[in-house]
Order: structure tokens, then sequence, then C-alpha cells
């Protein structure tokens, strides 16, 4: 599980990323990380149905 500093750093992260980049399905993929990302931040209690969000540091 993720704290909510690292959560906050892969945010920053992803959105460096799209800034950087060019390509739209890469920018649709980082869009969905993303929120992702957000919705664990605004529903800490709650459980996302992803097995293991350290799949998007890949």
């Amino acid at each position: 599980m993720r704290s909510e500093d690292q959560v906050k750093s892969k945010l920053y992260e992803l959105r460096q990323l799209m800034q950087n980049s060019q390509d739209e399905m890469r920018l649709a993929t980082v869009q969905a990380q993303i929120e992702m990302l957000e919705w664990t931040l605004h529903n800490p209690t709650e459980i996302y149905h992803i097995e293991d969000l350290e799949q998007l540091d890949s």
C-alpha cells in the first residue's frame, strides 16, 4: 500500500510526463493512471479494484 506522499509524488511525476509527451495513446494511459491515483487520494478508506498499484510504476 502506498502512503499519501508516495501517491502525490507519483501524481507529480505523471503530470510531468503528460506535459512532455506527444503520443496520444501514452497521454490517455497516463491520464487514466492519474485518475486512479487521484481517486485513491480522495477515497482513502475505499478499496480500489487493482490488485497492486505498484504496476503503475512500469
